[in-house]
């Protein structure tokens, strides 16, 4: 089962011009962050803003706000105000909203919060980042469809560990994806235990107003909230499409699959036609030199490689079908060969379950 899309981190922010603080000592601020002069003759601190009720602010000035299983950030400084907020976890700890009523109603509930803090226009505050986000039920425990990612990384994207998981990019990129265990997540992050091993997410993050508007096609909370689940899941796939599986050598569809590209196992089973004419004896050759365990990693599935032999290389299909059917019988034969699943086969389960 899969979900469908929904966000899971939204970083919203207004100019400095656009809000103006109620009263920073209300209660509701936690507590004004001030740099210090470093040196003797560093000039006096200069307030950057005053209060509804006349008082200077100096520092930045931060707020929390209890939200579900999350709470609402808040900090104001003479950049701006930001606001940052789970709106899954603000309506359950681990399941995705699947109803943009609720996401709806979320947001209602951060306008209320922040209208307590800062005087502005919250649903014309700008969207600085979006997370967005699909869980799957795996039928294997997540960890190793992470190796699977980690080996079969897509090409110029940097892996790095993530909580109960990997992330595909740095910090500073504009898009960054994310996969990741949700019940060692759920451990790690929120000390939540007994999920299951096999829950997976894969979460696409828009990282900058720029990257939200080519992803999403919104620049403010009025406009997301105007998108639809299905708008949400249409953005995602396309994203997660775009940064992961149409890069990926496992999963690409004309590029190959796992570690030896699949143009290159075509290339070097050619070298095998053009050794010993008959291409029959040329696939049994090639099959026999490679091994079925490393033919496997190679074509992805017996089925690719049957219909390799017939495409590319003409062979009838009925002598195709037997020369794959030989190819899988020898594969199970090997000791350890019935206990194994390529890494290709790991990443496109990923692929059905988070790519359509």
């Amino acid at each position: 089962m899969t979900t469908a899309a929904s966000v899971d981190k939204l970083e919203l922010h207004a100019a400095r011009d656009t809000f103006r603080v109620l009263d920073m000592g209300s209660g509701l601020w936690h507590r004004q962050h001030i740099v210090q002069g470093l040196t003797h003759d560093a000039e006096p601190l200069q307030a950057w803003a005053t209060d509804a009720k006349g008082k200077p602010i100096y520092g930045q000035l931060q707020a929390q706000v209890p939200m579900g299983s999350t709470v609402l950030a808040v900090s104001a400084n003479s950049y701006g105000v930001r606001v940052t907020v789970n709106p899954n976890k603000a309506v359950h700890a681990y399941l995705p909203i699947q109803d943009s009523t609720a996401l709806g109603e979320v947001v209602d509930e951060v306008v209320r919060a922040v209208s307590q803090l800062v005087s502005t226009d919250v649903l014309g505050m700008v969207t600085q980042r979006v997370d967005l986000c699909r869980q799957a039920t795996t039928s294997e425990p997540v960890w190793k469809y992470a190796e699977a990612m980690r080996a079969c990384k897509p090409p110029r994207k940097q892996v790095f560990p993530e909580p109960g998981g990997i992330r595909y990019g740095t910090a500073k990129q504009s898009v960054q994806t994310a996969f990741y265990d949700l019940g060692r997540r759920a451990a790690e992050v929120d000390h939540v235990d007994g999920l299951p091993d096999n829950i997976a997410r894969l979460e696409p993050r828009f990282n900058s107003v720029q990257s939200v508007s080519k992803h999403m096609g919104i620049g403010t909370v009025r406009q997301l909230l105007e998108l639809s689940t299905g708008d949400l899941t249409a953005a995602y796939v396309r994203s997660v499409n775009a940064e992961v599986f149409r890069l990926m050598p496992a999963t690409a569809s004309h590029v190959g699959q796992f570690v030896i590209p699949y143009a290159q196992a075509v290339q070097e089973l050619q070298v095998f036609v053009d050794a010993y004419g008959t291409r029959g004896i040329a696939a049994r050759r090639f099959r026999a030199a490679l091994g079925a365990d490393a033919l496997l990693p190679r074509f992805g599935s017996f089925d690719r490689y049957r219909s390799t032999l017939v495409e590319h290389f003409g062979i009838e299909r009925t002598a195709a079908w037997r020369e794959a059917r030989q190819a899988e019988q020898d594969w199970k034969l090997m000791p350890t060969a019935k206990k194994k699943v390529s890494a290709s086969a790991y990443l496109r389960e990923l692929q059905e379950h988070f790519a359509a």
